[in-house]
C-alpha cells in the first residue's frame, strides 16, 4: 500500500489523517523524522540559537520518508555572535547625566517650552498656536542680536549683508589680567573672525534685550603646546548691576568710534603682559629671580662670574619696569573707557544668580550657586549646595576668585524693573486654599480647550 492511498483512505476518519507505519523496507523507519524531546525548548530572545533542519510531522514526514534521502550527520556552523545591544536612558529630562551649566539651562528651558507649548502664548492667540515669538520661554530667556561683517583688506571693498538673529545666552572669554565684565562683552560684541576664508572684522550690537539676561564665562581654553584643553581660572570682575547701553545697536556712534581705539590700545597692552606673564617659560620675571639665586649660591657653580649675575640682575629689573609701565597703561585705558560710557546708564540689569564650578579640570569637578533675593531684599544672598541651602553674605559672591578653583561660570541678570524674579514667594496658609481652587478651576478648563485640539 502506497502512502497516497493510505491518506485518500482515511481522511476522513475524525479530520485526522492516519499512516501506518511503513514495511516497505527495513530502513524505512529511520527516514521519517520525528521530533525529539530536547528540540522542544525555551529559547531566549537575546541568545544565539544553532540553526537546523526543521522537523517534518505528518504528511511532510510521509514525503520525506519515501523521496528523501537520509539527512547529513554534520552539523551546520553556528551563527556569528550578535552584538550588545546598548541600553539606553530614555527619559526625556535626561535625569542622571552630567552636562556643564550651560547644556543644563539649554535642556531646562527646552524642557519647560515643550511642558508650555499650549495655552501659553500672547493674548489673543488660540491655545497650541502659539507663534516662537509667543513662546513664554523665548519672551523671558532670548533677545535678538544684529551681526554685520566687514571683511578686511585686500577684500574690504566685498560687501556681507547684516544678519539678525536671537539669543539666549552671550558668550566671553576670559584670561586676560584685570579682565571685567565689560571686557568680555566688548570682545564678544567686536571680534575678528573668517568669513569664507577671508579675515573679516565683526561687530555685533543689542537689538532687542530678554528680560533675564544670561552670560556665559568660558573657561574651557585650549593649550597648543600640549594639545589639551584647560579650565582657565582667571579672576573676572563683576558687579550687581551691569548697563548696557554701549552695545545698542542704537548707542552713539561717535562714542562707538572712541571706543574701538581705546579698546585696540589696551588690548595691545594686555596682549604685551600677557607675553611676559603667562607663554610658556612664563613668568620672565620670576624665571630670572630663581636663576639669580640658584647661581649665588657658592656651592652650586663655583668660580661663577659675578657680572654674569649682574646682567641677570639688570635684566629683571628692566623687565619689572616694563610691567609696571604695561600695567599703569593698562588701567588707564580701562578707567579711559569707562569715563566715555558713564553717562550711559539707562538699560540695567541687576546681578541675580551667580553658577559656581569648583576643580581644576573642565571634566570634572562641582557645581553650586548664589541666588539674590530679589526684589525684596537685594542685599540677601543664598548658597545652593546640593541639599543644602544657607544664607551668605554680599561679599562671598562677589570675591576676588584669584588662586582658587571655584569661579564663576554663569552670571543670570534680570532686568531691572522687568518684574520676572520673585526669589522667595510666600502665602499664608489661610490664603491658600481659595486662590488654589480657582487655579484649578482655571487649569481644568484650559486642559479641555487644550485636548479639544487633538480629538
Amino acid at each position: 500500500m502506497t502512502v497516497d492511498a493510505v491518506i485518500t483512505k482515511d481522511l476522513d476518519r475524525d479530520g485526522f489523517v492516519i499512516i501506518p507505519p511503513p514495511t516497505d523496507t527495513p530502513d524505512s523507519a529511520s527516514k521519517i523524522v520525528s521530533p525529539s524531546r530536547e528540540s522542544v525548548s525555551t529559547i531566549k530572545d537575546d541568545e544565539d540559537v544553532v540553526m537546523v533542519e526543521p522537523i517534518s510531522t505528518g504528511v511532510d514526514a510521509a514525503k520525506q520518508s519515501t523521496n528523501e534521502e537520509p539527512a547529513s550527520s554534520g552539523k551546520p556552523p553556528p551563527l556569528p555572535p550578535r552584538k550588545k545591544v546598548e541600553v539606553r536612558n530614555d527619559s526625556v529630562m535626561m535625569f542622571g547625566k552630567q552636562h556643564d551649566v550651560s547644556e543644563c539651562m539649554d535642556n531646562c528651558m527646552f524642557q519647560i517650552e515643550a511642558a508650555l507649548k499650549f495655552g501659553f502664548g500672547k493674548p489673543g492667540e488660540e491655545p497650541g498656536q502659539s507663534s516662537e515669538a509667543g513662546s513664554v520661554v523665548k519672551r523671558i530667556f532670548y533677545g535678538k542680536l544684529r551681526q554685520l561683517i566687514h571683511l578686511l583688506p585686500p577684500n574690504a571693498e566685498t560687501s556681507v549683508p547684516e544678519k539678525e538673529d536671537l539669543f539666549s545666552q552671550l558668550l566671553i572669554n576670559v584670561g586676560d589680567e584685570g579682565f571685567d565684565l565689560y571686557d568680555g562683552l566688548n570682545g564678544y560684541f567686536e571680534d575678528t573672525i573668517e568669513f569664507e576664508g577671508k579675515p573679516a572684522k565683526m561687530e555685533t550690537s543689542l537689538v532687542e534685550l530678554p528680560p533675564i539676561l544670561q552670560i556665559q564665562l568660558q573657561r574651557v581654553q585650549f593649550n597648543r603646546d600640549t594639545m589639551q584643553a584647560y579650565k582657565s581660572n582667571a579672576y573676572v570682575k563683576f558687579d550687581e548691576s551691569l548697563f548696557v547701553d554701549r552695545f545698542l545697536s542704537a548707542a552713539s556712534p561717535e562714542k562707538k568710534i572712541r571706543s574701538k581705539e581705546i579698546q585696540a590700545e589696551l588690548q595691545a597692552c594686555r596682549e604685551r603682559l600677557r607675553v611676559m606673564t603667562q607663554t610658556k617659560g612664563g613668568p620672565y620675571a620670576e624665571a630670572l629671580s630663581n636663576s639669580i639665586n640658584f647661581l649665588s649660591r657658592s656651592d652650586t657653580i663655583p668660580d661663577i662670574s659675578p657680572d654674569i649675575i649682574d646682567a641677570l640682575k639688570s635684566e629683571r629689573a628692566q623687565l619689572h619696569a616694563e610691567l609696571t609701565e604695561y600695567r599703569a597703561q593698562a588701567s588707564k585705558l580701562k578707567q579711559s573707557l569707562e569715563d566715555l560710557w558713564k553717562d550711559e546708564r539707562q538699560v540695567e540689569y541687576e546681578l541675580c544668580s551667580v553658577f559656581i564650578h569648583r576643580g581644576s579640570s573642565p571634566s570634572f569637578g562641582h557645581y553650586f550657586f548664589y541666588s539674590r533675593q530679589l526684589p525684596d531684599h537685594p542685599d540677601s544672598w543664598f548658597k545652593y549646595n546640593d541639599q543644602d541651602v544657607t544664607s551668605v553674605p554680599k561679599s562671598e559672591v562677589l570675591a576676588d576668585t584669584t588662586g582658587s578653583t571655584a569661579n564663576p561660570y554663569l552670571l543670570v541678570y534680570a532686568r531691572k524693573g522687568s518684574d520676572v524674579i520673585q526669589t522667595v514667594k510666600r502665602i499664608p496658609h489661610e490664603q491658600q486654599q481659595k486662590p488654589f481652587a480657582e487655579n484649578l478651576s482655571r487649569d481644568l478648563e484650559d486642559l479641555d480647550v487644550t485636548l479639544d485640539l487633538f480629538l
